[in-house]
């Protein structure tokens, strides 16, 4: 919900996303995230969980192996930190999964 809130802000400010869910990581597209990564500039990994051992994890190995890819990588996900107990929007806020943190992870990557 909060990737789609944040696509809908991006195509408001001029961006053009492409959203891709990754239902499950076996089997893996790989020649996906090989397309994705010649044609865009940036992919934004976003999971509601650790950001060591997920999706993230499979796409920054792949992006590695491909000898000249055009798109960097950033990852919206949970720091190395225990979680607090809240509700779902409360922690959506308080570990940065929210459309706001995923909005500014585009918008700064294409300020610099």
């Amino acid at each position: 919900m909060e990737t789609l809130k944040a696509a809908k802000i991006l195509k408001e400010s001029g961006y053009n996303p492409t959203l891709v869910d990754v239902f499950s990581i076996k089997p893996f597209d790989y020649e996906l995230i090989q397309e994705l990564a010649s044609s865009h500039a940036l992919l934004v990994v976003i999971e509601n969980h650790s950001c060591f051992g997920g999706v993230g994890s499979i796409v920054g190995t792949e992006l590695a192996k491909l000898e000249a890819p055009k798109a960097r990588l950033a990852q919206v996900s949970i720091n190395d930190r225990f979680s607090e107990v809240g509700t779902e929007e409360y922690l959506r806020e308080a570990l940065h999964l929210d459309a706001k943190t995923i909005v500014s992870t585009v918008t700064s990557f294409f300020e610099e």
